[in-house]
Parts: structure tokens; sequence; C-alpha cells
């Protein structure tokens, strides 16, 4: 019997006045599979991901989360159901502590604060809040790091905090744009090490331009162009469709 995906979209489209920036996807996600999204600027990719996480409200389609139709439901919801995502550019609070941020992503999806005052870090934290956010630090490699202000993190490490803001949520979908922009190729490889270790019991959909990194990574690779999906497959197999080339390479 076929296993059901974690995630499908279903005939997903969303217009911009007469721009078709998606344009009637279907997409899966499997469990515990990494999926690569790629494609020219403008093709859709980070609009699709915005879509899946409720940031974009669709013109028409669905979005379908463990057989449940969450079209409709808010990003906060999506986040209690276990859908995480990063943007672009890191996205964190600079004036506050390493350890403040996870413990904020934390305490803004569970209900473990007692008072209004520990749920906005007057004091930090639960013993139980603690022990998630160190865990969460630990996986990325910046408990050390803990109590630094992030404007001290080089920006490598402000994008591993942000992993860890996520993984603090124990999602079961991670949805990552662009992880490896502005990094040099040695913090490459540390994120590329996190998220490997990250995605053994966790599916992720992975944007990047990074293509050299994204086909050693992802289980499937989804080429996107003009808001439709062109081609999907073993990455090895799609960089060498004719149709690839020819959009992403400009040479067939």
């Amino acid at each position: 019997m076929e296993l059901r995906p974690v995630l499908e979209t279903k005939n997903l489209s969303k217009y911009f006045g007469g721009l078709k920036a998606v344009d009637s996807v279907n997409f899966r996600v499997n469990a515990n599979e990494i999926v690569g999204i790629i494609g020219p600027n403008g093709s859709g990719k980070t609009t699709l991901v915005n879509l899946i996480s409720g940031l974009y409200s669709p013109t028409s389609g669905r979005v379908v989360y463990f057989g449940e139709d969450i079209t409709s439901m808010s990003v906060h919801e999506r986040v209690r159901r276990g859908i995480v995502r990063t943007f672009q550019l890191a996205s964190v609070f600079k004036d506050l502590k390493v350890i403040e941020n996870v413990a904020l992503a934390c305490l803004r999806f569970t209900r473990t604060y007692k008072s209004l005052k520990e749920r906005f870090l007057g004091t930090l934290l639960s013993e139980e809040v603690r022990d998630r956010v160190f865990k969460a630090l630990e996986e990325v490699g910046l408990e050390k790091r803990a109590y630094k202000k992030c404007s001290e993190l080089a920006y490598g490490e402000q994008r591993k905090l942000e992993i860890a803001m996520s993984l603090v949520l124990d999602p079961k979908l991670i949805l990552i744009d662009e992880p490896f922009a502005g990094l040099s190729e040695v913090e490459i490889k540390e994120i590329v090490d996190v998220l490997n270790k990250y995605s053994k019991s966790r599916s992720m959909v992975v944007i990047d331009h990074k293509v050299s990194k994204i086909i050693d990574f992802v289980d499937r690779l989804c080429v996107m162009n003009e808001g439709k999906i062109l081609c999907e497959g073993r990455p090895s197999e799609v960089i060498c469709d004719t149709r690839v080339r020819a959009i992403y390479w400009k040479y067939g």
C-alpha cells in the first residue's frame, strides 16, 4: 500500500494581477524525504514555499498535510501542526542573546510558560524550556555561544541559530529558503552537515541557487520555471534534462 505523503499541493496557483507566480502546481513531500527546488529567478520557488507555509493565500488549489486540507489555515496553526520555515535572510533578534532567540521561538508555540513575565523572558525560563533550548543549540553546535548576543555571531552562525529556532518547535516538515546564500564554502559545509543530521527524522524542502550543493544533498529535485514544475526526479537525472539545461543554464 502506498504511504500517504506528508504534504501535497493540488493544482495550487497564486496570481498577482496578471502574473501567474505559481500555476497549477502539484507537489508532494514524503516522510523523511529531502526535496530540493531550483529554477531561475522569478520561477515561483519562494512563492510556492510561501503558499505551503501559509504566508500567502492561494488564488486556487489546495494544500494538504497528512491528509488534512490546511489551505485556509493560518501560519500559526501550521506551525503548531509541525510546518516551520526559514527565510532567505537570517531572521533573528540581534539585540537578544542566542538562548533568548531560541527560547522565544519555543515559548511562542508552547504553553509551558507560567506568567507574562516568564513568557517575555523577564527571567529565563522553566527547566523544561531550558532543556529544549539547549538540546536545539547542541544539535547545531551553538551551545557554547548560548549567552552571546546575536549581533556577535558570524552570518553562518546566525543561519545555524535560525535552524535551532525551528528545531526547538519539533517540526515534521521544514521549509528552508536559500540556506547557503551569503556563506563561505566552509560555512556551507557546516550548514549541510547540520541539515543532514536534522533530516534523519523529518521531511525537508530546500530552495537554493547553489545547484552543486543541492544535488548531493537532496533525495529528489524539482525544477520550476514560469510558475510550473518543469521536471522532477533523481538529481543526477534532472540536471541532465535538456529542458532544464536550456532554461537554467541557458544551453541545451
